[in-house]
């Protein structure tokens, strides 16, 4: 369609300036008329169906995400039959063009960046849509007195996990996205791929944030896609010597050929990459001043590889084991020396003292004597029957022995009770690169694929690591949970 002139009112709005155009729509600057507020409006280049049905997908995707670090989707306006987004307007470049300034060279800055495009994507993620073309030109920076505010934007390529694809070109399979932030699996089938394909085009973001470069490029898109699909690229360390080891595993992690060896999720990346569990939806604003991000700087992020949660070696968990496992036998053996120094012989005096309690007929016989002295004839054998019940301790003993068999008898049938494993389908589903994940329940430790119904504390490991993800409760007709592990993050997610 012919594009908008500055000065012309369409609707509530009037065209100011064009902010950028690329082969498929125009964005202009738009005021509106009656708030004086100022807005983008993305008008479509050329009017084929496919184009139009995307820029529908992408002002859903985007109308119903509400993120700091996302651009946000307003409205939609009709401009002679064809559809236009009105959009935040943002002040400020875009990633592509920031990191070709000497600003971007600052690495504490760049990871600040970083960090708000991530929490950005696990917003999306969390609403169930995969981005599928994450590159640093679809990344904005608004300005702000102090320094950034990251806004991924540009939701044309959306997946919809739940609704599969929102974007009409889903047919298509390959060629959807950008070749350099493409993961292998989106350059074999773009209709397939879930959110670790961002993950992927993550890890490139972070890589050309750290050196300057592009990970996967080539003369040709054929070479770029052999390079991509290979995992060939050379080590950032080689290039930025000065990086962190925990940014340079990061990156490794993030570039992997088999998504089942990523992190699995966004959090994952910024809870090994920053270390922290802060919420998502907080929003990351970049401080240029102080070259941090949320009091975070550079000196935070210089850890080098004794880094626990993201070595194999995880030595420290087995410190307060061993301490632990110490005062334990420590106190046991001096329990066990204080029973046979003190306590051993008043212990074993008594159990024979519960039975010479039936003795006591021996002070009968000493007033039996006497009285034989004075009468005579038949007090004498009076006394003597006395003595014959010293028997009576025979049925004593027997008494508690007989009651003490039949106990255990009804202890053996207990368990039986916990073979309900019936389920046609696991209750539970596992995913990741744990080196082994179990549920504990009322019955003890069980596989996932063969727990029955109840209540289960959900455990894994990672080497020697044991990490518990939390408790669950199994049901054969609720929804099925699942477990989300990453060796990357040393941790499992357990979505209910």
């Amino acid at each position: 369609m012919r594009g908008l002139a500055p000065g012309s009112t369409h609707g509530r709005y009037t065209v100011q300036s064009i902010l950028g155009q690329g082969g498929m729509a125009v964005v202009y600057k738009v005021r509106h008329i009656d708030l004086g507020s100022e807005h983008a409006v993305k008008v479509l280049a050329v009017s084929m169906p496919i184009v139009r049905e995307r820029l529908i997908a992408e002002g859903r995707a985007q109308a119903n995400l509400r993120h700091p670090n996302l651009v946000a989707v307003n409205d939609v306006l009709d401009l002679d039959g064809n559809p236009a987004l009105v959009m935040e307007y943002i002040d400020g470049p875009t990633l592509e063009d920031w990191l070709a300034t000497d600003e971007a060279r600052d690495l504490a800055v760049g990871l600040a960046v970083f960090r708000g495009i991530v929490a950005g994507i696990a917003a999306a993620h969390d609403e169930g849509l995969v981005h599928r073309d994450l590159k640093p030109s679809n990344v904005l920076l608004k300005r702000t007195s102090g320094g950034y505010i990251p806004k991924v934007m540009d939701f044309g390529l959306v997946k919809d996990t739940a609704d599969q694809v929102r974007s009409a070109s889903s047919g298509m399979g390959q060629g959807l996205g950008t070749p350099q932030y493409m993961s292998p699996e989106q350059i074999r089938d773009a209709s397939r791929v879930d959110h670790r394909t961002d993950l992927f085009a993550l890890g490139c973001i972070l890589y050309e944030i750290c050196t300057g470069r592009r990970a996967f490029d080539g003369p040709s898109i054929l070479d770029i896609y052999t390079r991509v699909s290979d995992g060939r690229y050379e080590p950032p360390e080689q290039i930025r010597p000065d990086l962190p080891g925990r940014v340079v595993r990061a990156i490794r992690a993030l570039l992997e050929v088999d998504p089942a060896r990523r992190p699995q999720t966004a959090e994952d990346v910024m809870h090994a990459l920053f270390g922290t569990d802060q919420s998502m939806h907080a929003g990351y604003e970049v401080d240029r001043a102080t070259a941090s991000l949320s009091g975070l700087s550079l000196a935070d992020l210089s850890f080098e590889d004794e880094v626990p949660e993201i070595t194999d070696e995880a030595p420290s968990p087995f410190v307060p084991a061993v301490i632990a496992v110490g005062a334990f036998l420590l106190v046991v053996g001096f329990g066990i020396g204080a029973w046979f120094a003190v306590g051993g012989d008043a212990s074993l005096s008594e159990a024979p003292s519960a039975i010479t309690v039936p003795v006591e007929p021996a002070p009968v016989v000493e007033p039996a004597p006497e009285p034989v002295a004075e009468p005579e004839p038949t007090p004498e054998p009076v006394p003597e029957p006395v003595v014959a019940p010293v028997p009576a301790p025979a049925p004593v003993a027997p008494a508690p022995v007989a009651p003490v068999a039949p106990a255990p008898a009804p202890v053996a049938p207990v368990p039986k009770p916990v073979v309900p494993v019936v389920p046609a389908e696991p209750l539970i589903s596992v995913k990741g690169d744990a080196d082994e994940v179990w549920l504990v329940g009322a019955s003890g430790r069980v596989a996932p694929g063969a727990a029955g119904p109840g209540t289960y504390a959900v455990k894994a490991r990672f080497g020697d690591l044991v990490v518990e993800a939390g408790s669950v409760d199994l049901a054969l007709d609720g929804p099925v949970p699942a477990v989300s592990c990453s060796s990357f993050a040393m941790r499992c997610i357990l979505r209910k």
